[in-house]
């Protein structure tokens, strides 16, 4: 005999087309699909709420609960891969519902308006908190922490953020990193957020798993039960650096494992270069050079990005400079050239990391051919055999860095991040093209004709030095995993038994 439940998943399962109801009754369709599914054991009305969504405009049929709209969608797209495939084989790297569930989410930040929708903070603290645990699961600890953190920030009580980063630092302190200060912080200070998150509210399933963890970690390290570092480290250095380096910290810029879980002292500088290795004698020295350039061109441009920002005065050089005045108000000045030039350098790295793969693991692709897309892909747009199910989260999570970039020259056209194609345009207008940066009172100010132009692209000053601060902490986090990558790739190659000479190349 029929539930009420199952009685009501096959009314809604009738539902042919949401269009012709409105935002709240739209969402509560979605809702219900997706809830007594889960509730019933089934995945034919997630499902279905993922049919009624496929081609309808979210800007109209969802005006004022977007977020709630792509929130239910990311629960949807879960439901599916934990129903159809439990946990996830641990080494594939392509994950399609991992894609969704990234995309949905991102959108739901990107729509998010606390006055349209209610308990405005949980569901910021739950947004961030799953967007965080889906870049974990992929290797993006780097922007997981960012996840993790906002949710805290948010909600300093909330169990699922502490919770999740605490097993993620103890994890990554026990797997990834290398330096073994930084190894026991993230031990030591993972053992207290795990601590700190059994004592509020828990999924049973949570609650377990973090109690177990914590006894096991005490008896197994038992310097943890009484860790308490000094991360603040006494500051001998100018003003003007110490603003400069204040600065890096509030931001997130240093590449520093440290400066992802704290606002500590101890991270203001950039420790991060390549772990031991062990290489062939003909290329010794090869590897650590071009990291070393690869690390002080990201420095280059987070120093460009932080005078362009903080400079108070104009640059002399802009003195008795003519320009026309065309009456359009864009900004020229020494200062937003910098802030382009940061955005230059930060876009470029990518593809050196890219020539930096294809030397060291042997991937023989033309130099002419190389780039952060195309090193993942055989010439039939599949993921090359040398990357499947391969051990190396690190590389993994470079690998998803990589849908977050657009290229136009590729099939690939749905990028992770939603605003890839403005990343690639941007950059394609300042190397190539025009490119105009305007107040932003001007901007909101102007009518549109003004900026339509088919030599230049425009934007508010505002939203680009947004945009450059994101790619410029993208550049960032594809370098860690580089060099955690390599630290992964040498503990394999160590064990292994290669008769070619070879050297090693030691961190001290």
């Amino acid at each position: 005999m029929e539930t009420d439940k199952q009685k009501e998943l096959i009314t809604l399962l009738n539902v042919k087309s949401i269009e012709s109801y409105n935002e709240d009754e739209s969402l509560d369709i979605i809702l219900n699909l997706i809830e007594y599914s889960f509730e019933l054991d089934t995945d034919n009305g997630t499902k279905r709420a993922i049919e009624l969504t496929k081609g309808i405009n979210p800007e109209s049929q969802f005006p004022t609960k977007r977020t709630l709209f792509h929130y239910f969608i990311s629960i949807a797209w879960s439901d599916i891969r934990i129903k159809n495939n439990g946990v996830p084989e641990s080494w594939e790297w392509n994950h399609s519902e991992y894609e969704q569930e990234i995309i949905h989410l991102r959108n739901a930040l990107k729509y998010f308006n606390p006055e349209t929708i209610d308990h405005p903070v949980i569901r910021l603290c739950q947004i961030h908190t799953n967007l965080a645990n889906s870049m974990d699961f992929c290797g993006r600890f780097v922007s997981a922490f960012e996840n993790w953190n906002a949710a805290i920030d948010i909600d300093n009580q909330f169990a699922m953020a502490l919770g999740a980063k605490g097993n993620s630092m103890i994890y990554h302190g026990l797997n990834s990193l290398y330096d073994k200060g930084h190894q026991s912080i993230y031990l030591g200070l993972g053992y207290q957020y795990l601590k700190q998150s059994i004592k509020h509210p828990l999924e049973s399933y949570a609650l377990k798993q973090y109690t177990d963890k914590i006894k096991y970690l005490g008896i197994k390290y038992p310097w943890v039960n009484e860790y308490d570092p000094n991360l603040n480290e006494t500051e001998n250095c100018s003003s003007e650096e110490k603003e400069y380096r204040d600065w890096c910290l509030n931001k997130t810029l240093f590449l520093n494992p440290l400066n992802d879980i704290g606002y500590f002292k101890v991270a203001k500088h950039d420790p991060f270069a390549l772990p031991s290795m062990i290489i062939g004698t003909e290329k010794a020295g090869s590897y650590h050079s071009f990291f070393n350039q690869i690390k002080q061109e990201y420095v280059s441009s987070r120093l460009f990005l932080f005078k362009g920002l903080n400079d108070l005065e104009n640059h002399f050089a802009d003195k008795g400079v003519l320009k026309y005045d065309l009456l359009d108000q864009s900004i020229q000045s020494v200062k937003l050239e910098q802030v382009k030039i940061s955005y230059r350098i930060a876009y470029s790295i990518f593809d050196k990391i890219s020539y930096f793969l294809n030397y060291y693991l042997d991937l023989k692709i033309p130099e002419r051919r190389v780039n952060f897309r195309s090193i993942w892909f055989d010439k039939n747009e599949e993921l090359k055999d040398v990357f499947k199910a391969k051990p190396n989260l690190m590389f993994r999570a470079l690998y998803w860095i990589s849908k977050d970039l657009f290229y136009k020259n590729s099939d690939y056209t749905s990028a992770l991040e939603p605003d890839a194609a403005e990343f690639a345009k941007i950059r394609n207008h300042i190397e190539h093209k025009g490119f105009r940066v305007f107040e932003d009172s001007t901007f909101k100010g102007l009518e549109l004709p003004v900026f339509e132009d088919r030599i230049s692209y425009s934007l508010s000053y505002n939203e680009f030095v947004g945009k450059t601060q994101k790619l410029l902490k993208l550049a960032r986090e594809a370098i860690m995993y580089l060099s955690l990558g390599i630290r992964w790739e040498e503990r394999i190659r160590s064990t292994s038994n290669d008769s070619d000479p070879a050297i090693q190349i030691n961190v001290f």
